[in-house]
């Protein structure tokens, strides 16, 4: 399970708040728009124990780390602040998909309903998706991966393949296919990248 003393104190949002393509935001002003903290680590620990054993999407160590540094920090300034909230909202949604679950009632959890929250999931992320400037990141090829797998899930096919061909259109950015032009990398992320490849290069077979 989660960790929340490590983790760090709930949030709770104000209200949806409108917000240009400037990437540079204080932490109440994305918050906001975030669903709650509680609800956020729930979606999450029900993707991390239901959900991410079928594909390994995401590496659990690597992003639990960065997930815990994520809801602390002061503000987000960089691509790589706002695409991580991105893929958390990807997940989130992906998450959502595969709910009810008997071993994870929502009840007490999730201030709306599901359908509600998956909307309001997705909408988010796209709109944290057009933020700019934005360079190339491996972190934006696992948000447009599970984004076509969340699309191809709700039967809409034609978004999901357009989203796969963004994902490998940011792999090739990133050169994920070559593995010898990777910059240094710790072994966890090296793997991660690994991970990713072979979900592409599988899916577009």
């Amino acid at each position: 399970m989660l960790n929340r003393a490590q983790l760090g104190i709930y949030e709770k949002p104000i209200s949806t708040l409108t917000l240009g393509c400037s990437m540079q935001r204080t932490r109440a002003e994305v918050l906001k728009l975030f669903p709650s903290r509680q609800e956020v680590d729930f979606l999450i620990q029900h993707f991390l124990d239901k959900v991410n054993w079928t594909y390994d999407y995401i590496t659990p160590d690597v992003f639990l780390e960065t997930y815990g540094a994520w809801w602390m920090q002061s503000s987000y300034y960089g691509s790589d602040d706002i695409l991580f909230g991105t893929l958390i909202l990807r997940l989130c949604t992906f998450s959502l998909q595969h709910l009810p679950n008997p071993d994870y009632p929502t009840e007490g959890f999730l201030e709306e309903s599901i359908d509600v929250m998956e909307a309001r999931c997705d909408e988010l992320a796209c709109h944290f998706d057009s933020y700019r400037p934005r360079k190339p990141s491996i972190i934006r090829v696992q948000c447009m991966i599970l984004m076509a797998v969340t699309q191809v899930t709700a039967g809409n096919p034609k978004d999901g393949y357009q989203a796969l061909l963004e994902a490998t259109k940011e792999a090739h950015a990133i050169e994920l296919f070559s593995e010898d032009r990777w910059p240094t990398l710790h072994d966890a992320e090296a793997e991660t990248r690994r991970k990713i490849f072979w979900l592409l290069f599988n899916w577009d077979k």
